[in-house]
């Protein structure tokens, strides 16, 4: 029997992934343990405990430990001296010499194995380390996209803030073969872009970028900050390609912010502080910067089809979170199929570079990714003595889903806790607050009292798959909730709660076979409603990461708004 392979993200948002046979048997972020959100350069041994414990494994079980970074262009003086060329080419800050500084040092192969085994043996005890493999750091976001799409060819964008040296590459992918054809490096981030603009309007850098993304839809066509953005990321159509100017965010002077720089705010103004309203100006500025991502990434998705006659798009890194992007590519006449990651961003990538080395060492054949329930469950035993010792009542109705049907029909707010924990940043229905998709008070109640958070933000609805296409004018099986479609005028006459202001929404497809609960649920729904939806968002608070365990759900249920609890087969209901 083949061994299993650990992969590991531990810089930003750190992960685990364990894999063998070319599948994810288990996957968790450290955030989810530890309750501390992102848990930045935190090593993950709690996510590891949990994995071996779930799958009852040892190191002793472990063939290989993967991780997505190429250390070698640390070590052999490739990133040095790409650093020192950059230097020369531009008027580099303080700041950022000092990144450059402190990337090659956590990088450097021999601090990184004291530290490895700094946290594994304190953990663990002294034992082996089995065999450590590293990949090059998009390479692991093109690979995990393109095989667990399960598309047979297909153009693949891989775009983050940066790995090595770079910031976006295109890769050419049929069967066996992964080819990159393109890259674009530092400074040269759309990601990086993305985030400055992030902060500029008050929310926080790689934990805020959906709130602009979201923002954007109150906005309005603004020429004039139009003609300013054109300043900062410019597409040359005679290459089709396309630069940032660093100036206005990486090198300079950063009084209000690191992620960009003075001269960004003498273009455009002093940037919005968080507890500040949002004005016109703010939401015309979402828009725009919304939008000039979209047209770059849009041109340069029909110049690699143009070049290499492939009609399916895979997207992975941080910006293939960017539902209203990834929508605008799937609208496109020369896309065929398009599959964005739903793990692209780092956290992820603990499976993507898992998946290369078993590849690597087993030959294993990658399947492709049908379900994200990756996490840990929890047995009814378990949750029936924790509510037992903690004296809280609780009822076990015979048909668990249509009673909770029946509460969510007459408008009570539900946490939902059943099965495998989802893994990655949307709710899938494991882990989830689920509401009355008609009553737009549901959502309001659900923003104000229950998640802590901006009234304008909009809610996803999960969707019988077969009834997806009644309501939508163009769609696919969205099971991950990646995309976003233009919804159809009898959706927002049934469920204005899960229409944004856009008329868009971004759904995820429920199917019997890998959601059969929550698909139940829906469908008792249906029957009741004649709505073939519910209002789903995660089951967390601003600023929190989504629950994991039943002690997490019990502890945010006694302290929000939810009116009702349902973990696993048992109902608890807050006291009149």
């Amino acid at each position: 029997m083949k061994k299993y392979i650990l992969g590991i993200n531990d810089f930003t948002d750190p992960s685990i992934a364990i894999i063998r046979n070319g599948e994810v048997k288990f996957y968790i972020e450290e955030e989810r343990l530890n309750r501390i959100k992102h848990s930045h350069n935190i090593f993950p041994t709690k996510s590891i405990n949990e994995a071996f414990n779930y799958l009852g494994i040892s190191f002793k079980d472990i063939k290989a430990i993967a991780y997505n970074w190429d250390f070698k262009k640390y070590e052999n003086g490739y990133l040095k001296k790409f650093f020192f060329n950059l230097n020369k080419k531009y008027r580099i800050d303080k700041n950022t010499k000092n990144w450059q500084i402190e990337r090659l040092k956590n990088r450097n192969l021999k601090n990184f194995k004291k530290k490895i085994e700094k946290y594994l043996y304190s953990e663990f005890g002294y034992f082996k380390l089995p065999k450590i493999l590293f990949f090059q750091h998009h390479y692991v976001h093109a690979f995990q996209s393109f095989v667990h799409s399960g598309f047979k060819e297909a153009i693949v964008l891989s775009m983050d803030g940066s790995g090595e040296e770079n910031c976006t590459t295109v890769w050419k992918c049929k069967k066996d073969n992964i080819k990159k054809i393109d890259e674009f490096n530092i400074p040269h981030s759309l990601g990086w872009y993305y985030s400055a603009f992030t902060e500029f309007l008050g929310f926080k850098a790689y934990d805020g970028e959906y709130k602009l993304m979201g923002l954007a839809a109150f906005g309005n066509q603004n020429l004039k900050i139009r003609k300013k953005l054109k300043q900062i990321l410019k597409f040359n159509d005679k290459t089709s390609m396309y630069e940032i100017n660093p100036y206005f965010i990486h090198y300079g002077s950063h009084t209000y912010s690191g992620r960009f720089t003075d001269k960004l705010v003498k273009l455009l103004g002093r940037p919005k502080k968080s507890k500040d309203n949002f004005s016109n100006y703010h939401k015309d500025l979402a828009y725009e910067v919304q939008r000039l991502l979209e047209e770059c990434v849009l041109k340069l998705c029909k110049k690699y089809h143009k070049i290499t006659g492939i009609k399916n798009i895979c997207l992975g890194g941080g910006v293939g979170l960017n539902v209203k992007l990834n929508s605008k590519i799937f609208n496109e006449k020369f896309v065929e199929n398009i599959f964005p990651n739903p793990l692209c961003p780092d956290n992820g990538a603990s499976v993507g570079a898992g998946l290369l080395a078993d590849v690597k060492l087993n030959k294993s054949k990658i399947k492709p990714l049908k379900t994200l329930s990756l996490g840990p469950d929890y047995k009814a035993r378990y949750i029936e003595k924790l509510l037992k010792e903690n004296q809280i009542k609780f009822t076990k109705p015979k048909n668990i889903y249509n009673y909770t049907a029946k509460l969510l029909a007459n408008k009570k707010v539900i946490g939902w806790f059943q099965g495998r924990m989802e893994a990655g940043p949307r709710a899938l229905g494991n882990r989830s607050i689920l509401g009355d998709p008609r009553n737009i008070t549901t959502r309001d109640k659900i923003n104000k009292i229950i998640k802590y958070r901006e009234m304008w933000r909009p809610f996803c609805p999960s969707f019988l798959a077969d009834k997806v296409s009644n309501f939508f004018c163009k769609s696919y099986d969205s099971k991950f909730m990646t995309i976003s479609f233009d919804a159809k005028n009898n959706l927002k006459k049934i469920a204005p709660a899960i229409v944004h202001v856009d008329k868009t929404c971004r759904i995820q497809s429920v199917d019997k076979k890998y959601n059969s609960k929550f698909y139940k649920l829906i469908q008792e729904y249906y029957k009741i409603t004649k709505v073939p939806a519910l209002l789903n968002t995660s089951f967390n608070i601003k600023g929190e990461p989504i629950v994991c365990s039943p002690n997490d759900a019990l502890r945010t249920f006694f302290s929000t708004g939810i009116d009702v609890l349902v973990l696993e087969g048992f109902i608890i209901l807050k006291k009149s």
